[in-house]
């Protein structure tokens, strides 16, 4: 899909929820909220129905995707407000650092979600290729889950 401009770019959002719609009923004005990268899907496709909605073919993302409720396109986390379906927004503790947090919306979901499929645990290896965002947050998950952590990088300045 081209670009549609003006855009905004921005997923793993972290904030306090502003207002929240009449039918909304897991948050209140103030709560500490957090989106990863979809804000809606269609609810009704095979996928969604199988609470698969990462692949709903009517799925809506953070930005640059047609808003069915506003209209237009969707702006993202660098906007000044986004609208998002509760079903896709997650509580966030006041005891986290909103910063650390965020990365775990994408990089996190992304690293952690194989090494749930494949029950990475103690005694199991995990190879990361690349220290980069994804990288960084795999080798701390598979770390925290007790796994025996190989990274493959081309830049030898990032061993430390």
């Amino acid at each position: 899909m081209p670009t549609v401009y003006p855009c905004v770019p921005g997923h793993e959002i972290v904030g306090r929820v502003n207002k929240v719609g009449s039918a909304v009923s897991k948050f209140k004005r103030g709560d500490l909220a957090a989106v990863g990268c979809m804000v809606d899907s269609d609810r009704t496709c095979p996928e969604c129905q199988a609470g698969l909605e990462q692949f709903c073919p009517n799925l809506t993302l953070t930005y640059n995707f047609p808003d069915k409720h506003l209209g237009g396109v969707t702006y993202g986390g660098y906007s000044e407000s986004i609208v998002v379906d509760q079903r896709f927004v997650l509580r966030v503790p006041s005891n986290l650092n909103l910063a650390g947090a965020a990365p775990l919306l994408c990089a996190g979901i992304t690293t952690y979600s194989p090494m749930r499929h494949w029950c990475v645990s103690k005694g199991k290896k995990v190879g990361v290729v690349g220290l980069g965002g994804l990288g960084h947050m795999g080798v701390k998950l598979a770390h925290s889950l007790g796994a025996y952590v190989v990274v493959f990088t081309t830049s030898p300045n990032k061993e430390k």
